[in-house]
């Protein structure tokens, strides 16, 4: 199997660990139980959890980060600490190339979702049929029931958008979740937060702001379908990505619910 090659912040951590003065210390071999020896599962994604979260303080502090790295990345998810300019944006992200054509927009823009300029609504029947992956819903809150859009784009790869409308506002989204296939890439730039958390006892990050989205025109825009914070965490190939109205608790039980 090919091996991939490593992320440049990976390169600059390590050498940055060789060039740090660690003092000596005795053997403790000895004095380790034969329990501990030999660490479980659980207490690998805790301590992963424990070093990624010692990683975001650092990386919050601006002078830090700007010497350390520029970018983080979870699943299809790339987040840069560097603000947006005309230089930084991506290109256009290519034309469908594994998934095939998509499914034509079932309707054109209505007041219903005035505030979704987004290109490619469909139903989640037909989202289902073009994607390689399990659309999964959350099954919290008990009362939330099916989308009230659906769409799919290409970011590189196939990414499903579902998104529930707020009851108190109709016109207004309380909910997304997006599914990021395998080879859909998407960037983030400059969060004012940036948290790490867990999604079934992996690391998972809990961030704020905009994401670069496809409007109807065919134009990609930094916008948010939800005002509020986003959960972002892989399960597998795929990287979920959830804008909610809720606090990172909630969150979490939504995502922690997503049908199997």
């Amino acid at each position: 199997m090919e091996q991939r090659p490593r992320p440049d912040w990976e390169d600059r951590l390590q050498k940055l660990a060789r060039q740090f003065p660690y003092p000596p210390t005795p053997d403790l071999t000895h004095r380790i139980p034969r329990r501990w020896a030999a660490p479980t599962g659980r207490r690998r994604w805790a301590w992963a959890l424990g070093i990624l979260a010692l990683l975001l303080g650092i990386l919050l502090v601006s002078p830090v980060r700007a010497s350390l790295l520029e970018f983080l990345q979870l699943g299809g998810v790339r987040i840069r600490f560097l603000p947006v300019t005309s230089t930084s944006m991506p290109a256009p992200i290519p034309s469908p190339t594994l998934i095939g054509t998509f499914p034509a927009p079932i309707s054109t823009a209505s007041p219903e979702r005035a505030g979704l300029d987004l290109k490619g609504e469909t139903t989640l029947e037909a989202a289902q049929a073009h994607v390689p992956f399990r659309i999964r819903l959350p099954t919290y809150p008990p009362n939330l029931g099916r989308p009230d859009w659906v769409f799919l784009q290409d970011w590189g790869g196939p990414v499903v958008i579902l998104v529930w409308r707020d009851p108190a506002r109709p016109d207004r989204a309380r909910l997304a979740l997006f599914q990021i296939g395998p080879g859909a890439f998407v960037e983030k730039f400059a969060p004012q937060v940036l948290t790490a958390t867990t999604v079934h006892g992996r690391p998972a990050l809990w961030a704020e702001g905009p994401y670069l989205m496809q409007t109807r025109s065919g134009r990609w825009e930094l916008m948010r379908l939800v005002e509020g914070h986003v959960l972002l965490w892989t399960e597998g190939e795929i990287t979920y990505r959830l804008e909610t109205i809720t606090g990172m608790e909630e969150a979490v039980r939504i995502a922690e619910s997503l049908s199997p």
